[in-house]
């Protein structure tokens, strides 16, 4: 983590304040070798060249040996390289890996509870098949105070740790958090939850970050399991962080941590999704509606008719059993900020 760290915060300084070293006055010729292949090759603000369809690229430069040269492609964190001899090897490493994203494949499911799931509430009804028709990537785990302190800057989190999920964040912080870090991964339009409400999910491009909609949200918990929660029918305190004296379904096993854990303390679900019930609720894109579920589209559902309050799923440290189910529907005003609430992170494919 200390080098992929190293290499965002070095990024992010060329990407919010442009600085760049002075070159030194030397005859030079330098090969360089790059993973991915062609990676585009700048120095001094400028563009110099991309390596090939082999990862190769030869620098002739009359009279100018850089000191530092800066390389990028897009959906990748870009990378300053210092010049020390006259070969070089560059590995950037992919927001996909970088953020631990997995990919979840496209697909249909009962989204909603029946009346007689215990706990289930009308706004959870009717059930109705819904088809997510695109492929997309999504974090394996809720963000962590790491990551979002390294964009930001700043750690708003009550219950403070590098492995904890971030929280005491508002849908209005991750819109910010999610503008940066679009234009540090090259998206022309960084405000992509802005860009959904106005346009719809296919206005947001490949590679662009956003927040899931609370129908790819359930789509993901669920991961092809048509029951209570993704990992079965029953929740205890060994299957996720919530208040376990009040467990779904009959349990011998009760206890109540009081705060968040580290993320991925727990089995993920098929998909390979961790905490995707508990630990913290997690904001969606969509606006609130309580009878959307009436109105909604079959094929990648999204409210964006706008109300007082965003969608939030998957329950919370503090919750009961009951409102960590797949099915559960929260929501809070955008401004609201509360030691219970982060975020996952969604990528288009």
């Amino acid at each position: 983590m200390g080098v992929f760290m190293k290499s965002f915060y070095l990024f992010i300084s060329f990407a919010l304040s442009f600085t760049f070293l002075e070159a030194k006055e030397l005859v030079f010729e330098l090969e360089i070798k790059t993973k991915p292949v062609e990676i585009t090759i700048y120095f001094n603000g400028k563009k110099v060249g991309r390596s090939d369809k082999n990862g190769l690229y030869k620098l002739k430069k009359g009279g100018v040996k850089p000191l530092k040269l800066l390389f990028r492609k897009k959906g990748y964190i870009s990378q300053y390289k210092k010049v020390t001899n006259n070969n070089l090897s560059v590995k950037l490493i992919s927001f996909l890996n970088y953020f631990n994203m997995i990919e979840v494949p496209s697909g249909s499911f009962t989204m909603g509870a029946p009346s007689s799931e215990d706990g289930s509430r009308d706004k959870e009804r009717p059930q109705h098949q819904v088809k997510i028709s695109k492929p997309f990537y999504m974090g394996k785990y809720e963000v962590t105070q790491t990551l979002y302190k390294s964009l930001m800057g700043t750690n708003p989190s009550h219950f403070e740790g590098t492995t904890l999920p971030v929280e005491r964040v508002s849908w209005l912080d991750v819109q910010k958090f999610l503008i940066k870090l679009n234009t540090i991964a090259g998206c022309s339009k960084s405000d992509t939850l802005k860009l959904v409400d106005q346009l719809g999910i296919d206005a947001v491009p490949s590679g662009c970050f956003r927040l899931p909609t609370e129908a790819e949200w359930e789509y993901a918990a669920r991961a092809n399991a048509q029951k209570t929660f993704g990992l079965g029918n029953k929740l205890n305190v060994n299957d996720a962080n919530f208040n376990g004296n009040f467990p779904y379904g009959e349990s011998s096993l009760k206890g109540n941590r009081k705060k968040t854990i580290p993320v991925g303390s727990f089995k993920p679900n098929a998909f390979g999704l961790y905490d995707m019930h508990g630990n913290v609720h997690e904001w969606c894109q969509d606006w609130y509606d309580e009878k959307f579920y009436k109105k909604e589209s079959i094929s990648d559902p999204v409210n964006m008719k706008k109300s007082k309050y965003r969608i939030f799923r998957g329950g919370a440290w503090a919750q009961h059993g009951k409102d960590l189910r797949s099915a559960y529907r929260g929501s809070f005003f955008p401004g609201y900020k509360h030691r219970i609430v982060g975020f996952r992170l969604f990528m288009v494919k």
